[in-house]
């Protein structure tokens, strides 16, 4: 395996990092993994390559002018422990590596590449990550892995630190380096290697609030006295971040993390609609309500049913399990925020709730699906407005924390909408259009 660092913007600018970020750990990363075959026509020419590598460098050095700020590196403030990003110009990383098998060596019976089957689960086609502060704080921002498998296809495994952008975000990002890559392919094949491609719109990479002392004083205030229903403020005093504790050899290890692919068919997805929908026929859900509190439900009552098969009384179970359930909302939406929907920062609104046990366990799927459908509905522009400012000028950002645990939890995030296959395509087979 090799490495590029790529600099773009060779000065040093202090650049606050979006305030909704304090949602997330700063050592979360959001991850796409795109494969594709190597096409089939004039396989003898350079044309054919997929996804060509010095292409790929030079459509990444000219998506990082639009996005200078993924060439730097976080930095938490010491005062008020505030996220910023520093050091524009240290760059980004692109990763080469070679895998020995071909996609014909993974696919499934039906002829789909699950994420299950690839190198280490995915994993292994993607940039290695340290997830301590100090990794975060050192590692780029952005990072990217270019894997040539032996039939010649290809796989781009992109990271994407969570504290800079949400899925939205990323996945416009993605679209963005695409645009260009396919620009210089076809300047490069046209004999035109000095046209350099430019986005047909660029990203608004300037996050909402960023500076709240421009704040007038009375809008300070106001957003000082909120409540906001899904942050309190920890009245604990909390020491500066520091990074992971090596686990010592007496530390048992966690237990795994595992993942599943689940697949609903367009018959099983209107037949679990019908079953989540009110029988009075007055209220409306969507699938993804559907899917959610399908899951959600299911979910519980499996861990249920694990505890009390291991002779734990009922009654014991349930103070073990958590009945909460937190979806995110994306904010950028005219009913919403209405933000420009080239925003690239994170632009996520929490919304949970906790149901009863009695519910959960036994109730009709329709009611669990009514209350996650109002949970969702029922968070108004003005309440997710009130609680950007509320987070804004916080004068000590680590004291905020979410009025929700997490831990045991169900958690739901609906990326459906995000077109993550639409205008992705990094390279086609000019003979068959695909």
């Amino acid at each position: 395996m090799s490495a590029a660092a790529l600099s773009r913007s060779p000065h040093d600018i202090r650049s606050s990092v979006p305030w909704i970020t304090w949602c997330f750990h700063p050592y979360l990363s959001i991850l796409s993994l795109s494969t594709g075959s190597k096409p089939t026509s004039n396989a003898s020419t350079d044309d054919s390559v997929l996804v060509e590598l010095e292409s790929l460098r030079a459509a990444l050095a000219l998506v990082l002018d639009y996005y200078p700020h993924l060439t730097g590196r976080l930095h938490f403030d010491s005062n008020s422990h505030t996220p910023e990003i520093v050091g524009l110009g240290t760059g980004a990383e692109l990763l080469t590596a070679h895998c020995s098998l071909r996609l014909d060596d993974i696919k499934s019976k039906s002829g789909r590449i699950l994420m299950t089957s690839l190198p280490g689960s995915g994993s292994s086609l993607l940039p290695a990550f340290d997830p301590t502060i100090e990794g975060v704080c050192r590692d780029p921002i952005l990072a990217m892995q270019h894997t040539c498998f032996a039939c010649g296809s290809v796989a781009l495994g992109i990271r994407i630190h969570h504290i800079v952008c949400d899925a939205c975000g990323f996945f416009q990002f993605v679209r963005d380096l695409a645009q260009l890559y396919r620009g210089l392919r076809s300047s490069r094949q046209n004999g035109d290697d000095a046209q350099k491609p430019t986005l047909t719109s660029p990203p608004e990479i300037r996050s909402y609030l960023r500076d709240p002392d421009t704040m007038a004083s009375e809008e300070r205030q106001a957003a000082l006295e909120y409540t906001p229903s899904v942050f309190y403020l920890d009245e604990r005093p909390v020491p500066a971040p520091k990074s992971q504790a090596s686990p010592s050899t007496d530390q048992l290890a966690p237990p795994p993390v595992l993942g599943r692919v689940l697949r609903f068919s367009g018959q099983k997805l209107q037949e679990l609609n019908a079953r989540a929908t009110d029988p009075s026929g007055h209220d409306w859900v969507s699938s993804n309500d559907a899917l959610v509190s399908y899951l959600y439900q299911l979910t519980y009552r499996a861990r249920l049913q694990y505890l009390t098969s291991l002779g734990i009384p009922t009654s014991a179970a349930i103070t073990q399990l958590s009945t909460g359930v937190l979806s995110f909302i994306n904010m950028r939406g005219p009913t919403r925020l209405n933000f420009s929907p080239r925003y690239f920062p994170n632009l996520v609104y929490g919304s949970y709730m906790y149901l009863s046990h009695e519910l959960l366990a036994d109730g009709p799927l329709w009611k669990v699906t009514k209350a996650v459908h109002n949970m969702i509905h029922a968070v108004t522009p003005e309440q997710m407005k009130q609680t950007v400012r509320w987070l804004a000028v916080q004068p000590d950002k680590s004291r905020i924390k979410m009025a929700f645990d997490i831990n045991g939890s169900f958690t739901a995030s609906q990326w459906s909408k995000f077109d993550i296959y639409v205008g992705v395509d990094f390279d086609v087979d000019r003979q068959t259009g695909r």
